[in-house]
């Protein structure tokens, strides 16, 4: 999708529909989509700007699958208490930080873990949006 091809993609084992249960969440089309194609993959070419011009390493997508080591199971509670279920973490960064999905506006950001600090990386419907490989529309 969109230039980027992905490797070290884990079949789904666990439906999303049961992690949006558990978790008490709805995960938009956009982000289902691209976890329903390249679970756990790692991306290629891997970095991507942020919108005042950081450039930041994707590792790769979190796994939907509880088993996995880096899954979005170990990581959904920090989230969810600490930015109020507003972030969506979908993929990690080598040193620990993560790509979220902002669910008030669906734009991408990065958070840094150690300085907390959140950086908006794409718009929803922006041409930088498309490059992750999600669409630009919600249906």
């Amino acid at each position: 999708m969109n230039n980027i091809s992905w490797k070290r993609v884990k079949p789904l084992q666990n439906s999303i529909e049961e992690f949006e249960k558990e978790q008490g969440l709805t995960i938009p089309n956009v982000l289902k989509e691209l976890i329903q194609l390249h679970n756990g993959g790692r991306p290629s070419p891997n970095i991507f700007s942020t919108l005042s011009g950081k450039e930041v390493e994707m590792k790769a997508l979190l796994s939907y699958n509880k088993q996995d080591i880096e899954n979005i199971y170990k990581v959904i509670g920090y989230f969810k208490e600490q930015f109020n279920g507003k972030l969506l973490p979908f993929a990690t960064e080598p040193s620990g930080d993560y790509f979220c999905l902002n669910l008030n506006n669906l734009s991408i950001v990065y958070w840094e873990h150690e300085t907390n600090e959140i950086s908006e990386v794409a718009k929803y419907g922006d041409s930088a949006y498309a490059s992750f490989g999600l669409r630009n529309d919600e249906s």
